[in-house]
């Protein structure tokens, strides 16, 4: 007897950037380093920021996301696209990498 095939293919979840952040900033000291994270962000990836209280959303074709300010944390979430996914390991780093020089 033939077993039919199964239904539900296992379908790869959405490419995601999870990031997060410890800082000793105060936290307008924080969101301002996070927004100057966002401007080189959106000027090499041409990302639409916007703040929203302590998060700031982004936003691009493909790129759908959120960095939220607190007292002690940043943290970013995004979720991608399988194309723009294929670019993830690049944005993290370059996420990561303007992180490091604004949360000292």
């Amino acid at each position: 007897m033939l077993e039919a095939p199964n239904q539900t293919a296992d379908f790869a979840p959405m490419p995601n950037i999870n990031i997060e952040r410890q800082h000793s900033l105060s936290l307008k000291n924080a969101k301002a380093a996070v927004d100057e994270v966002a401007v080189k962000i959106s000027e090499k990836f041409q990302m639409a920021t916007e703040w929203d209280g302590d998060q700031l959303k982004f936003s691009r074709k493909g790129v759908e996301g959120k960095i939220l300010v607190s007292q002690e944390h940043v943290k970013v979430d995004a979720e991608l696209s399988f194309m723009v996914g294929l670019i993830k390991g690049t944005i993290e780093k370059e996420i990561n990498g303007y992180l490091d020089k604004v949360l000292v």
